[in-house]
């Protein structure tokens, strides 16, 4: 989860045309099973964040946007990303509330609007100068990115430290030349009948961010948490399918031969 000081503070997201410029420098925090990269581009009074996040040998990064909101909505839909005014490109994102247990401002939460574009990650990974988000229903706004390629090395240096740390060493992470990978990500694998009667009954939805040691042959022998969703009894209804059903590509090496290797699905 998400911590900021300036949760504290009372704000509203509002819309802009013209690229928010950064207040702070980029920061890359090291959690239990991922990186993140953060950059505060609102004020005290209107806190905005945008987030990029690395999970190690992971194929891709995931992007966060951050800002406050006054009422419960956990929506999911389709937005659009332009990278330096470019054509748009469609983007799944699914939308988030982070409590704020201030008790200065009771009412107010923060929003987190989350666009994982597998495909279209890498994009993240270059030069681009700028880049616009429209959320219909929730903002628009777009985030000029200074020192970017600079801040994104820092953000992989981390991932692979991580990765490291995980018993990957080094070397052996240079060794993969493609990760592993399922390109319907979490689609095709749930049906209504895998929904927990209790959490049903409760009225809890979510959807979590999941890690996966994905063997040789392409099947999965370990599942473990990397965002929850929210509610353990979904967290282990998710990971339970996972691993009685979803098959992937495994990862290759740079000699073409099949690699166990983690794996993320957002």
């Amino acid at each position: 989860s998400f911590a900021f000081p300036v949760l504290a503070m009372p704000c509203a997201a509002a819309a802009a045309t013209d690229p928010k410029q950064p207040i702070g420098k980029w920061t890359v925090e090291t959690h239990a099973n991922e990186c993140l990269l953060v950059r505060s581009y609102g004020s005290p009074r209107n806190p905005l964040f945008l987030v990029i996040s690395q999970a190690p040998m992971d194929a891709g990064v995931a992007v966060r946007i951050l800002y406050n909101r006054e009422w419960a909505v956990f929506d999911h839909g389709t937005a659009t990303v332009r990278f330096d005014g470019g054509e748009p490109i469609e983007a799944s994102f699914g939308a988030r509330l982070l409590w704020n247990l201030s008790k200065e401002v009771k009412t107010r939460t923060m929003r987190m609007v989350g666009l994982n574009k597998e495909s279209e990650s890498e994009k993240f990974l270059s030069n681009a100068a700028a880049v616009a988000f429209d959320v219909p229903g929730e903002l628009k706004v777009v985030f000029a990115l200074p020192d970017h390629p600079a801040a994104l090395k820092s953000l992989d240096d981390c991932a692979r430290n991580l990765g490291v740390r995980g018993g990957y060493p080094l070397e052996e992470q240079n060794r993969i030349v493609t990760p592993p990978r399922r390109d319907k990500g979490l689609r095709g694998l749930f049906s209504p009948d895998d929904y927990p009667i209790a959490a049903m009954k409760a009225g809890r939805m979510g959807k979590a961010d999941v890690r996966l040691r994905v063997g040789e042959d392409g099947s999965i022998s370990e599942c473990s948490i990397l965002r929850s969703s929210g509610s353990a009894d979904l967290d282990t209804a998710t990971c339970k399918v996972l691993n009685e059903r979803a098959k992937f590509e495994p990862a290759r090496d740079v000699d073409g031969v099949p690699a166990a290797r983690p794996a993320v699905l957002r």
